[in-house]
């Protein structure tokens, strides 16, 4: 009996001995931890609500070390990036999001981590469900949108890039376009080559080509007028089919619709023509009043200058139909020498401008006693004697002399 005992004891340590070395399941069914009903298209179910799995902790070297991996065999690395890695039959892939940390990541190398797609599709945003972001660079398109609908409707442009809320919305085939601010190219479609810097800035364009603004509402009205540049918040505010216009300051060419290779620098410096052409203002408030002018300063400057006189092109060259046919005394006589004030607030009446907040000195002008010429008075001489004098400028809203023209009629009297 002892015998008998001696065996079977042997035989049942032999089957358990075996069963613990191979891990020997049944072939069919499944096998339950924690469960005695395992799911039946599980062959481990495994379930507890107080603890988890713990897969194999080995470090990188290790890894690497393991003899013909099985496709799909899982570890947790320790070092170096440490996560969970399976094996794609090829290489070991991480799959656990510590292998991009949203608080920074070490040890990562730009040709194999990335944010980003590995197919011709572009990269989008969102925020609380909405579109907040778009990089798109397959074929030949490379835009990029950061901003809530920034180029929401683009379909064949390229090269755009727009940052801000609605930024570049409408566009659809413009290409290499760059609008930052809230709304800024808001309405361009097939317009090319324009920057638009700041909060709704040449807002209105559709197809107007390399067109620059910088400030709030600058080039606002703009639709297809191109080459034109606004530095300062309403700059070309009221421009459409302008052309090759420079604004720089705040109002600056604010009249200006149609008209083109104007110049204007400062404050409120403007054209008084919607049609102007070739006009230049330079400073603040100054007007010019008609096309192919200069003019400098408001109606407070006193006082204009600088090291040398102003230099006038007379090369025989540039001038033809030559006659000695200048007036002299009898232009002369006629004159009516005379001293004067000026009138800043009928001079802003002339011009049809709004007056502005005084300042300090502001009409200073007014007190001092000038000396020269009525311009009405020297043009009625002139065309007394049949004399076409140039001296007298009528050109603009408000009559002027050139003074030095003078001379020439004072010399053939002398």
């Amino acid at each position: 009996m002892k015998s008998k005992l001696l065996i079977l004891l042997f035989v049942l340590l032999s089957t358990a001995a075996t069963i613990a070395q191979t891990n020997i399941f049944p072939a069919t069914g499944s096998v339950g931890i924690g469960t005695v009903t395992p799911d039946s298209s599980a062959a481990l179910a495994i379930l507890s609500s107080t603890k988890g799995i713990l897969i194999p902790k080995i470090t990188k070297t290790q890894r690497d070390a393991i003899f013909s991996p099985a496709v799909g065999l899982l570890i947790y690395q320790k070092n170096s990036v440490p996560g969970f890695y399976y094996y794609s039959g090829s290489a070991w892939v991480a799959v656990t999001p510590s292998s991009w940390n949203t608080k920074g990541n070490a040890g990562t190398n730009a040709d194999s981590n990335f944010i980003g797609t590995t197919d011709a599709q572009a990269l989008a945003f969102r925020v609380n469900n909405q579109k907040a972001g778009y990089i798109d660079y397959y074929s030949s398109k490379a835009n990029t949108g950061f901003g809530y609908q920034s180029l929401l409707n683009n379909k064949t442009g390229t090269g755009n890039t727009a940052n801000g809320l609605r930024a570049l919305y409408f566009n659809t085939k413009g290409i290499s376009n760059t609008a930052s601010g809230a709304s800024s190219l808001y309405f361009n479609t097939t317009g090319n080559g324009n920057t638009a810097n700041s909060y709704t800035a040449l807002y209105s364009n559709t197809s107007g080509a390399s067109n620059v603004a910088n400030g709030d509402n600058a080039l606002y009205s703009n639709t297809t007028g191109g080459a034109n540049t606004a530095s300062g918040e309403l700059a070309l505010y009221s421009n459409t089919t302008g052309l090759s216009n420079v604004a720089s300051g705040y109002y600056a060419l604010y009249a200006n619709t149609e008209g083109n290779y104007n110049t204007a620098l400062g404050y409120g410096a403007d054209v008084n023509f919607s049609n102007q052409v070739n006009s230049m203002a330079l400073g603040y408030q100054t007007q010019a009043d008609t096309s192919n002018t200069v003019r400098i300063g408001d109606g407070s400057i006193t006082s204009i200058g600088g090291q040398v006189g102003w230099t006038n092109f007379s090369d025989g060259r540039i001038k033809k139909n030559i006659k000695e046919n200048v007036p002299g005394l009898a232009f002369i006589k006629l004159l009516k020498p005379v001293t004067y004030n000026f009138d800043l607030t009928k001079e802003y009446e002339l011009r049809g401008q709004k007056y502005t907040a005084d300042w300090e000195g502001k009409h200073d002008i007014e007190k001092i006693n000038f000396t020269g010429f009525v311009a009405q008075d020297v043009d009625a001489a002139a065309k007394k004697i049949n004399y076409d004098f140039s001296g007298v400028d009528k050109r603009g809203k408000i009559m002027g002399f050139r003074y030095s023209e003078f001379v020439v009629p004072l010399v053939k009297a002398v």
